[in-house]
């Protein structure tokens, strides 16, 4: 999910018939378009609205008709680019049918975008610089941050552009945590050092804030499994297939509530107090909302999209 530069529109992907559909909601007038459902049949999903401009990116398996999964990793997705009306729709990224592009973000000058790749038989971090002339949108300078089998998931950059935002199960399997990695140097920073699951982190417009899920605030919330010690190879071959069981399974399966702290590691706070999955949040353009999906822990209902309005902004 995404908002618009001027926050009065989100774009998010919406289930129509087998296929997950990028639409725009007007927060206002509560109308909503599909941007996608004419297109050639295919997973449309992972939608980011480029900060300061009308681009969307998105993830879609339209050019793979044997994919598997979406946005989140799977099998044969690749990474689009589409005006904001749904026209000048561009392949950014021409990978294997085996392998995936998958959560794509931008930077907050709108200039260069994250993503992770698994092309080279690994989760890869990549970053490159988004190009647009009268040649059409495309991706230059395309390299590689990151190369080992663990698990990485991509979510941003820093304020200042020097670093990206990502989840990473280096600590142990099964066991995610936020990490920073440096642009230049590709060096790691430790963010959360905790039993339970953190992922899909985003930083506040102002760079004061970091929003993500935790599992931290259940007992019974996933935990990890080793000491670090089981190699991290485990990690691209068991990842998704263990995620899948511990939802699926309550009470193994977790709960994740969304939740914030400053950007130096102070003042943790608990935002959500449902005991359900809240999946990836997106912060408004003015930083006074947070949207994000929540599911119930288990098959047992349909997922919402819920928006959190900070009433001190």
């Amino acid at each position: 999910m995404s908002f618009s530069p001027d926050g009065s529109k989100l774009a998010l992907p919406i289930k129509v018939g087998s296929d997950y559909q990028i639409q725009v909601l007007d927060l206002v007038t509560r109308d909503l378009g599909c941007l996608t459902c004419g297109a050639p049949k295919g997973w449309n999903d992972g939608v980011r609205w480029q900060p300061n401009g009308d681009v969307l990116l998105f993830i879609s398996s339209r050019d793979h008709p044997y994919a598997i999964g979406g946005a989140g990793g799977g099998a044969g997705q690749e990474l689009y680019a589409m005006r904001a009306d749904g026209s000048e729709v561009t392949r950014l990224t021409h990978g294997s049918t085996w392998a995936t592009n998958y959560h794509v973000n931008w930077s907050h000058d709108g200039k260069r975008i994250v993503w992770g790749s698994t092309e080279s038989r690994a989760w890869d971090v990549m970053v490159a610089d988004f190009a647009e002339d009268t040649n059409g949108m495309r991706l230059e300078n395309v390299r590689r941050l990151t190369h080992d089998t663990s698990w990485w998931e991509t979510h941003g950059f820093t304020a200042d552009g020097r670093a990206v935002l990502t989840t990473n199960t280096r600590a142990g399997w099964q066991s995610a945590d936020l990490y920073l990695v440096d642009v230049a140097t590709g060096a790691r920073t430790r963010l959360t050092d905790d039993v339970a699951w953190d992922e899909h982190v985003h930083l506040s417009p102002d760079g004061r804030k970091l929003s993500w899920i935790s599992a931290r605030w259940r007992p019974a919330g996933m935990e990890r499994m080793t000491d670090g010690s089981l190699s991290p190879a485990f990690d691209f071959f068991w990842i998704a297939p263990a995620i899948l069981f511990e939802f699926f399974n309550p009470p193994a399966g977790f709960s994740t509530e969304l939740t914030m702290m400053d950007a130096d590691g102070s003042h943790l706070q608990r935002l959500t107090f449902d005991d359900q999955v809240v999946a990836d949040n997106a912060r408004s353009p003015g930083g006074d909302r947070i949207v994000f999906r929540q599911t119930p822990n288990g098959p047992r209902g349909p997922s919402r999209i819920r928006l959190l309005t900070f009433d001190d902004c």
